[in-house]
This record gives C-alpha cells, structure tokens and sequence, in this order.
C-alpha cells in the first residue's frame, strides 16, 4: 500500500499535485533543528524543558490508521527501561564506532551501536 496526495497541496513552498506518491522520512521529522535544537545531541531532559509540548511531533511510530498499535506498550517499555539506566548504570558510549544511518526499510545506524555499563556506587 502507498500514499498519495488525496488533493493539490502546497507545502514549503513546493506544489505536491493530487495522486503524487508520497513517503515520510521519519529520520529526517525527528531531527528537524526548528522543532528539535541541537536534535543530534543525547538530550532525554529536552522533554521537560524546551520541547515539553512537542512529544507528538515525534513519529517514529507512524500516525493515522496505520499507527504501530504496540505504541504505548512500547513507550511505557523505553521509558522504564531508561530510567533504569540513567538512575542505576553509569554508562559510556565509545565514540570509533560507526555511527552513519541506514533510512530504508527502516530508519536505524547501518552498524549495531554498542555501550558499556558500569554500575553506580
């Protein structure tokens, strides 16, 4: 199944005209410096400071009828899991590691990212 426009629409200046196939490139949404400052920085704080109100302007999960179903199960996950982490683990992440991106089928690092744990005293 693929996207269409459903009617001629202007977006940023360019005309999308009706029937036009489209993809979204969540990558390139969620890293987006006018909605996300310094969006390549590691910043779990930026949801209770400058992007509080943004949470749903983040689509890794997709949107409308076709929305991962899992979305919330996989919240609740993520976030129990990164407050055990940051609270408990003193971590690192070693910086020769290659870091470049892979965007399709899926958006993800092209090599598996490792970290090191160490836990806190």
């Amino acid at each position: 199944n693929r996207t269409f426009a459903k009617e001629d629409v202007w977006i940023g200046g360019y005309r999308v005209a009706e029937g036009t196939p489209l993809i979204y490139m969540t990558h390139g949404a969620n890293k987006d410096e006018l909605v996300f400052p310094q969006a390549e920085r590691f910043d779990p704080h930026r949801w209770t400071t400058s992007n509080a109100n943004d949470k749903e302007n983040v689509f890794s999960f997709g949107g409308g009828t076709r929305k991962c179903i899992g979305k919330a199960l996989v919240q609740l996950i993520f976030f129990e899991t990164a407050k055990e982490l940051l609270n408990i683990w003193k971590w690192d992440i070693p910086t020769d590691q290659d870091f470049t991106y892979k965007y399709l089928p899926v958006s993800r690092p092209k090599a598996d990212i490792y970290a090191y744990f160490k836990k806190r005293v």
